[in-house]
């Protein structure tokens, strides 16, 4: 009878042992299944966004050109290779080269390879990854630059600009600069929803950390530019045209202009804080006009005159002007503080409203 039992237990045991391993090799069996669907409907889906914004970006491309040439610039470049499958770049550029058209002198820069990348899970973030190594020519003379740049565009469901955040750091200009630090983030506010009305639509920040200035060159005040900073709102909307001319010319009919709420610059010994706008003429010739207060400004405008940068005539007044509402900040102060107004316009760069420089044509 104990045997008996014994061997029915067994027979049970082992009916329940199959039973487990049926169990577990089916659950195994239902999710490789679904891992394995998961994953071919990932690649799928990737490779038909990626398709969607290589087309984007070939007509992207075009437009850039036609923008471009309107200003009498261009771009060339020697290979442009695109790629649908996932985890490869979008995109590669190799010899990538901006240069213009016109003028007296012709200057060209120079990227030796550009790729983008999609965002893994967001192909709507594209980064794009520059060599260390940038060249920039003037008349035949060219200047190697040495910097890590990255550069990150954002656009949104429907293909419109969203954001930009570009920085180059460790900047090593030839012969003329080494930069810590450049930072440029621009965002779209969304908040126009009709050209003609004045409301803020994109926002930009830029900052310059840390310049310290090759020592052989002619500059004012001290070889280091510790920071400079300047916020820049878009007031009104620039709607998209046919022509970038065209639609700058519609923005500046609805009134639009550029406002600098905040504005920094920290070049030892001068310290200067601002805030103003920025307009332009009918030909896109820029107006700008500052309320300043600053710290040294009278020894920058001495520093400029003696280099033959600013006119005489115009500094001698402009600094009679000065010198009657400077004031020390603190005792100790070195250096005295006045509030002034800067403005730039028709070619003409004015302090106190006084022409200091006229640039030629």
């Amino acid at each position: 009878m104990l045997e008996r039992l014994k061997k029915i237990l067994g027979t049970f045991s082992g009916s329940l042992n199959k039973i487990k391993l049926w169990s577990l090799g089916n659950k195994t069996f239902i999710f490789s299944f679904l891992f394995s669907f998961a994953l071919m409907f990932f690649f799928i889906e990737a490779t038909l966004a990626r398709n969607a914004m290589i087309n984007k970006i070939k007509v992207e491309l075009l437009e850039l050109q036609k923008y471009l040439n309107e200003f009498q610039l261009d771009i060339a470049y020697d290979h442009i290779k695109f790629n649908n499958i996932p985890f490869y770049p979008l995109v590669k550029i190799d010899n990538l080269q901006l240069y213009n058209l016109r003028g007296t002198q012709i200057w060209k820069f120079q990227i030796p390879e550009l790729n983008a990348r999609p965002g893994l899970l967001n192909v709507n973030k594209i980064n794009f990854r520059s060599s260390p190594q940038i060249s920039f020519s003037l008349d035949g003379k060219q200047t190697d630059i040495l910097s890590n740049t990255t550069l990150k565009i954002g656009i949104d469901s429907n293909g419109k600009f969203k954001t930009l955040h570009l920085r180059l750091r460790d900047t090593d200009i030839k012969d003329f600069a080494k930069i810590k630090e450049i930072g440029i983030d621009i965002r779209s506010l969304h908040s126009v929803k009709h050209e003609a009305l004045i409301m803020p639509s994109l926002e930009g920040h830029i900052e310059i950390n840390d310049v310290k200035i090759n020592g052989l060159i002619k500059y004012p005040l001290t070889s280091e530019i510790k920071r400079m900073y300047a916020k820049a709102t878009l007031m009104g909307s620039m709607p998209l045209r046919d022509s970038f001319m065209l639609s700058a010319e519609t923005w500046l009919q609805n009134s639009g202009f550029i406002d600098i709420p905040r504005l920094i610059i920290n070049w030892q010994p001068l310290l200067l804080v601002g805030r103003g706008t920025l307009n332009f003429n009918e030909n896109l010739q820029p107006r700008l006009s500052l309320v300043s207060s600053s710290k040294a400004m009278l020894n920058l405008l001495d520093d400029l005159q003696k280099n033959k940068f600013l006119d005489r005539k115009g500094v001698f007044v402009a600094n009679i002007l000065l010198n009657s509402k400077a004031f020390k900040l603190h005792e100790e102060d070195k250096y005295l503080t006045l509030t002034t107004p800067i403005s730039y316009q028709d070619k003409k760069l004015s302090i106190e409203n006084i022409t200091v420089k006229t640039f030629k044509p």
